[in-house]
């Protein structure tokens, strides 16, 4: 202890440690001082901190979506343009044009986002070089029209997370959310073409009518997100129905008058989609444009077990549609047979209204003869 307690010793400025009481070598001992109290804490730090490679850099966010806009058409770089579009939604558009310049811009550019090859025949909607293909230090990276199609698909993914799913307050009829995006077609003719044109239904020797934009091969959340917009587009075409019900604004008279125009179109859509069930559950409420327009889809409808005999392109009937496995023909047979007894049930209601009507009648009559 004493000769432990004789290596260290203190001076008036710091500890000094001795190398036989440590084992670590005098230069070790002479670096690891300015570790010590006496070391570094004594020294003063530097008055200029190092300039980051940055610092005169010219770097800043984009002014407006006109400028956004210019400085996308000009960059060709395939993961540039992705990033762009990433954030093109942040761009400020503090008027009413820009803003809606940018939704038409992000549904045109989504055009043929997820379509499958072969869907068109032996065009390629994204031009030709599809056989060119691009490497990078020997690795494929894909061909040209391949990196186009990828940029439909970006535009396409953040159009459904910055503007079809965007919601507003709970509507009071359905309970449910009305879909922003719903309102803002039906508003604008333009915008309301674009979007019927990205959600153009096409048959193409399946079984049932799919969404040609989006073929087979689009991400779940996507679909989830049109499916939202279009079931939220379908509940707008029954609006009307309701106006001496419900306090609607003028605004919405006008949006359900349009969607119910375009009910029929917006039904084979859900088709598409795969949800009959939302069409059957309003069997008392469909027109007979919508009925017609389903009819005869379900006509087209090959079934699950064979096509049309014959080399028919169209099955005869209904019911020979569903005896082949079609699931719509099916569910078109099932609107039929609800309605009809709808209508008996209201006829039944009807004639006991009556008859009560008639019972009092004669009640009074008799009670003053």
């Amino acid at each position: 202890m004493e000769s432990a307690r004789a290596t260290l010793t203190k001076s008036p400025d710091k500890q000094s440690i001795s190398p036989e009481y440590t084992g670590y070598s005098s230069s070790f001992i002479n670096h690891a001082k300015s570790w010590t109290i006496g070391g570094s804490m004594s020294q003063k730090p530097s008055a200029e901190v190092p300039r980051h490679q940055l610092a005169l850099d010219d770097t800043r966010p984009f002014a407006n979506w006109a400028e956004w806009k210019k400085t996308f058409e000009r960059v060709n770089i395939l993961e540039a343009r992705e990033s762009f579009l990433h954030f093109g939604f942040q761009v400020p558009t503090p008027n009413v044009g820009e803003r809606r310049d940018r939704i038409l811009f992000y549904l045109d550019l989504s055009m043929y986002a997820f379509a499958t090859a072969g869907l068109y025949g032996h065009s390629n909607p994204f031009g030709r070089n599809g056989s060119v293909v691009v490497e990078s230090f020997g690795v494929e990276r894909g061909s040209l029209s391949e990196a186009r199609q990828r940029v439909a698909r970006k535009a396409c993914e953040v159009l459904c997370q910055q503007f079809l799913k965007k919601k507003t307050d709970m509507d009071p009829v359905y309970d449910r959310s009305v879909s922003m995006a719903v309102r803002q077609v039906l508003n604008d003719e333009a915008m309301l073409r674009s979007t019927l044109k990205l959600l153009k239904t096409s048959w193409a020797g399946v079984r049932r009518p799919f969404l040609a934009n989006f073929g087979h091969t689009a991400p779940k959340h996507v679909v989830e997100i049109i499916s939202f917009f279009v079931e939220t587009f379908w509940d707008a075409s029954f609006w009307p129905r309701m106006l001496s019900e419900n306090p609607f604004t003028d605004e919405d008279k006008a949006l359900g008058e349009r969607a119910l125009a375009l009910r029929p179109a917006i039904a084979l859509i859900l088709v598409a989609l795969d949800k009959p069930l939302l069409i059957t559950n309003r069997y008392t409420e469909l027109d007979d444009a919508t009925i017609d327009a389903l009819e005869k889809a379900a006509l087209r409808s090959r079934g699950t077990n064979s096509s049309p005999p014959h080399n028919r392109t169209t099955f005869s009937t209904i019911e020979e549609a569903a005896g082949n496995g079609s699931s719509l023909a099916r569910a078109m047979i099932l609107i039929r047979v609800l309605r009809k007894e709808h209508q008996r049930q209201e006829a039944i209601k009807l004639a006991e209204k009556q008859l009560k009507a008639s019972t009092q009648r004669i009640a009074e009559l008799t009670k003053h003869s």
